[in-house]
């Protein structure tokens, strides 16, 4: 798309026409070519944005699989985590086990994810398992995981605690009710950091039997 723009002739005819793309479909094209590079630059920002916001979602999949895979092996494990009952209706209508388990490990996930924090949710879920989490790492991931929280609820503005708390590792200067700099390249260091986590759980937790490789 960028070379088709650079070879536009018209710098004053819309990103659509240009594109050879309908204006009515394509509302937010209608600026001119010329304003092209501030649109495509906030594309990026808005793509690495989504993708620190959907890092911390696929970390919490990860998490409610980490349960299913415990539940294989250890399923008291699984279910002493957190305290529930099923009625006599309830375990009718799951029909059979694999519902039920699958339904148990839901309801478990669900009541660890409560407590609002990730770090915590995480202790919780691996605890009973032996896994030593590497503060390190487990500090890494969690300023990108907060800064999901920037984004959704602040706008991207920095508040205190995130200073306090990230400062140093943040790796740009930052300043309170401050915009946060967000690019690719920043999203991609979030992605590395949350992915070196899970491997390192991934590693332990084969080793002590309560995954197979074949499950990661």
């Amino acid at each position: 798309m960028t070379r088709e723009l650079k070879s536009a002739t018209d710098p004053d005819a819309s990103i659509a026409s240009s594109l050879g793309l309908s204006i009515k479909r394509f509302q937010s094209l209608r600026m001119p070519v010329k304003q092209s590079v501030s649109l495509i630059n906030r594309v990026r920002i808005n793509n690495a944005e989504y993708g620190l916001i959907a890092l911390y979602s696929a970390f919490g999949e990860y998490s409610k699989n980490l349960l299913k895979e415990f539940y294989k092996t250890n399923p008291l494990l699984v279910v002493g985590k957190a305290s529930g009952t099923l009625q006599y209706h309830e375990i009718v209508k799951l029909g059979d086990y694999t519902m039920i388990a699958d339904y148990m490990v839901e309801q478990v996930f669900k009541k660890l994810e409560g407590v609002r924090n990730t770090s915590k949710q995480l202790t919780s879920t691996i605890d009973g398992t032996g896994v030593i989490l590497s503060e390190t790492l487990l500090h890494k991931a969690l300023m990108y995981f907060e800064i999901r929280h920037l984004l959704v609820h602040r706008s991207r503005r920095i508040d205190q605690s995130f200073i306090d708390r990230f400062a140093i590792d943040v790796g740009c200067s930052i300043k309170r009710n401050g915009k946060l700099p967000i690019t690719v390249g920043f999203a991609m260091k979030g992605i590395r950091a949350v992915n070196s986590l899970i491997e390192d759980l991934d590693q332990q937790l084969i080793s002590k039997g309560f995954l197979t490789p074949a499950s990661v």
